[in-house]
């Protein structure tokens, strides 16, 4: 049985010509958020920013980090299947690959696993010698999951930017900026893992790196997105 679209999109006229570099369909998206054709090439090669204060729990997620990096200890980047993050898990298992230390990528299935982290994964990911589990854009809600990961001897540190439950999971770190008295709520999951990133040693060669090869568009995303600019509407 074939999916059935719910909603007829509404797109904004095609824009015009685009600087040389940009393809089409991007040209198009850009447009649709409201940015302008001699706005696009600067959009495109904006550079995150240093500023601001570390989120709660940065400094000990990094640090947990640092010595997985220095022991070998295999780490996995436990994502969420939207594009929050899948563009998340990018950046950080990208990073990892380029400091050569061992990590892999898990991306549960939304139609049999569901949303967020679960305990079945968590129980395959131990079995198979993980130490360090960091969420991406899912994990302020698994309360129950944190606990499992303790007992088997995971270290989970939770990258989320979700709305925190009363309740929060007692994980190794919690990273979210919409934590209660966080200075940096609003932030978003990619943007949450860029900065984890930066935190990282050889972070500023990474960026470099990142943009020789391609991911330049990627990396632009996770650190400058903005929504004030307006989204193509949709019709029932």
């Amino acid at each position: 049985m074939g999916l059935v679209p719910r909603r007829r999109w509404i797109m904004p006229t095609k824009t015009g010509d685009v600087p040389d570099g940009i393809p089409a369909l991007v040209g198009q998206v850009l447009a649709g958020r409201g940015i302008s054709v001699s706005e696009m090439a600067a959009f495109l090669a904006a550079r995150p920013s240093e500023a601001g204060p570390p989120m709660l729990d940065l400094e000990r997620a990094v640090e947990r980090l640092h010595r997985a990096l220095e022991a070998r200890e295999r780490i996995v980047v436990y994502g969420d299947y939207d594009v929050d993050g899948i563009a998340g898990s990018a950046i950080l298992v990208r990073a990892f690959r380029q400091l050569g230390t061992s990590v892999s990528s898990y991306i549960p299935n939304r139609y049999e696993e569901g949303y967020g982290i679960n305990a079945a994964a968590l129980r395959q990911l131990a079995a198979d010698g993980t130490r360090v589990v960091v969420s991406v854009d899912c994990g302020v809600t698994a309360v129950n999951e944190a606990l499992l990961a303790r007992e088997l001897g995971i270290d989970l540190i939770v990258t989320d930017h979700h709305h925190p439950p009363e309740r929060l999971p007692a994980a190794y770190a919690l990273v979210n900026p919409r934590r209660p008295g966080d200075p940096r709520r609003g932030d978003h999951g990619r943007t949450t893992c860029a900065i984890e990133v930066r935190g990282l040693p050889g972070s500023f060669s990474l960026a470099r790196c990142s943009e020789s090869s391609g991911m330049r568009s990627g990396r632009t995303s996770c650190c400058s997105w903005s929504r004030s600019r307006p989204w193509p509407t949709s019709s029932r």
